[in-house]
């Protein structure tokens, strides 16, 4: 009679520890990919600040692509995957308005400043049709986060 009751109780018991282990083991993979996004957003704080002062001394179109290019760099790897895509999208945002940036190769200055200017110049809708899609990937980025 003991043991019917002590296997009864192992019934009850396995499938709760069962349940326990699959949501710590969730956790961990939440609290992994919470790093991951944490670590890719702390990377583009960094690159972005550096971007926006870059173009004091090179081209606009430069101080994209070394903040595009640094980007890539960025492990991805334990990142949720709707992450991973929204920050892909936003990357080629990015490299979508080199198309227009490549216009203006002489100018200098502080990267948003210089965006003003381009944005209020003749020929400005595409700029401004690409930037637009610069700070609507960005929000979806945000989003996400964890």
């Amino acid at each position: 009679m003991h043991i019917e009751k002590i296997t009864r109780i192992g019934f009850v018991i396995t499938p709760l520890l069962i349940a326990c282990q699959g949501y710590t083991r969730h956790s961990s993979n939440h609290d992994v990919g919470n790093a991951c996004v944490e670590r890719v957003l702390a990377m583009d704080d960094t690159l972005g600040r550096q971007r926006n002062h870059a173009c004091e001394q090179v081209s606009l179109s430069r101080a994209i692509n070394d903040y595009v290019n640094g980007l890539r760099e960025a492990d991805f790897t334990d990142c949720p995957d709707n992450f991973k895509q929204a920050f892909d999208s936003h990357i080629r945002a990015w490299i979508n308005i080199i198309q227009v940036t490549d216009k203006y190769p002489a100018v200098r200055g502080e990267m948003h400043d210089l965006f003003n200017q381009i944005a209020q110049s003749k020929g400005s809708t595409e700029f401004n049709a690409y930037l637009a899609e610069i700070w609507n990937t960005w929000d979806a980025v945000e989003k996400l986060k964890q």
